[in-house]
């Protein structure tokens, strides 16, 4: 029996799918990224990708919460 522990790694959406999630442009995201703002991403050689958990944050981060009149 092999009992290799296997890390789960967090699933990494490149900048199409990224939009898709986050509701944003794909052009929205390549500004934010340009003026360091935004959610972390990883530059993989040229690829640019988001881990599902740092959109997840992220977004998270910009909740608004209302209150009931």
């Amino acid at each position: 029996m092999d009992n290799q522990y296997t890390p789960s790694l967090p699933k990494h959406l490149n900048e199409y799918q990224a939009a898709d999630v986050t509701g944003l442009s794909v052009k929205t995201l390549r500004r934010m990224r340009h003026e360091m703002r935004g959610p972390q991403y990883l530059k993989l050689g040229r690829r640019v990708v988001y881990s599902e958990t740092d959109l997840g944050n992220w977004l998270n981060d910009h909740r608004v919460e209302t209150t009931a009149a």
